[in-house]
């Protein structure tokens, strides 16, 4: 293994770590380092075919993600716009409380809004949950996109 193939598996592994940590970019960590190593490698053709199909593949789990996730909370009652409120509830969150406050912010926020929007804890509880549950899918997706995307250019990079 080369110096540039575990300098692209270092970051491919970011990215692994990104998948899980919301709204970091995992998938897109993964296919720069597949992109380097098609740019910087000595794969030729095998590097691009097999970036292409990497990019296929991770812009469609990516895309897939997101509409389960805006599906299942939008599903139950919750607007859309519930997501963008978690997301500014992470970054509010890491700000305030270094290391879990992205994890407490995005369900905090997410549950104010709810319950400013339906004036009832009980229902905004179970929206908060429902929207909860729609991101954790979406992790899952993209997590499984990820170790799908790394197992193909494993496979390429040890053929190349």
């Amino acid at each position: 293994m080369s110096g540039l193939e575990i300098i692209v598996a270092l970051v491919m592994l970011a990215g692994i770590v990104g998948t899980i940590v919301p709204y970091f970019p995992g998938i897109l960590l993964i296919l720069a380092g597949a992109l380097g190593w098609a740019i910087l490698g000595d794969a030729g053709r095998a590097g691009w075919a097999s970036f292409g199909v990497l990019a296929l593949i991770g812009v469609s789990g990516m895309v897939l993600s997101t509409l389960l996730s805006v599906r299942m909370t939008a599903g139950r009652g919750a607007p859309r716009w519930i997501l963008g409120v978690g997301l500014l509830g992470v970054v509010v969150g890491f700000f305030v409380i270094p290391v879990v406050g992205a994890l407490i912010g995005g369900p905090i926020a997410i549950l104010l809004a709810e319950f400013y929007r339906v004036r009832d804890l009980g229902r905004a509880w179970a929206l908060t949950v429902r929207a909860l549950k729609g991101v954790g899918l979406g992790i899952l997706v993209e997590f499984a996109t990820a170790v799908i995307l790394i197992a193909i250019w494993v496979g390429v990079a040890l053929v190349a």
